[in-house]
């Protein structure tokens, strides 16, 4: 026989999941009382944005939240090795379009400067 506590807590443990979505998750949720797929886009406290297959982004309850495919674990060491080449590749075009700003300008003090001796000449 149950008791009302096991009764209760049986029916609670068997009707809530606990999925725990998060950005690019992809979904499937009761929108409307009818189970749609999408994309978790914004994850607000309970509530997230889904982008579904139409290409329309609605609101929904975690708790609305039917199935839940996992997403492949994100590579951290690979994505901050690319970030510090991006990095290096971007100090190294900054460099060079300095030292070619330098350049132009020396280039044309030059100019200046011989254009003036010509000038002191006549």
């Amino acid at each position: 026989m149950f008791s009302l506590n096991s009764f209760t807590h049986h029916i609670f443990e068997h009707k809530t999941a606990s999925f725990d979505p998060r950005e690019g998750n992809k979904i499937t949720f009761n929108h409307k009382k009818v189970p749609t797929e999408g994309t978790v886009v914004k994850r607000t406290g309970t509530r997230i944005r889904v982008e579904i297959e139409d290409g329309s982004l609605v609101w929904a309850e975690v708790k609305e939240v039917i199935k839940m495919d996992e997403v492949a674990p994100v590579d951290t060491a690979k994505q901050a090795e690319e970030a510090a080449a991006e990095a290096a590749k971007a100090a190294e075009e900054a460099a060079a379009a300095k030292k070619a700003e330098e350049e132009a300008a020396a280039a044309k003090a030059a100019e200046e400067a011989a254009a003036a001796a010509k000038k002191a000449e006549e």
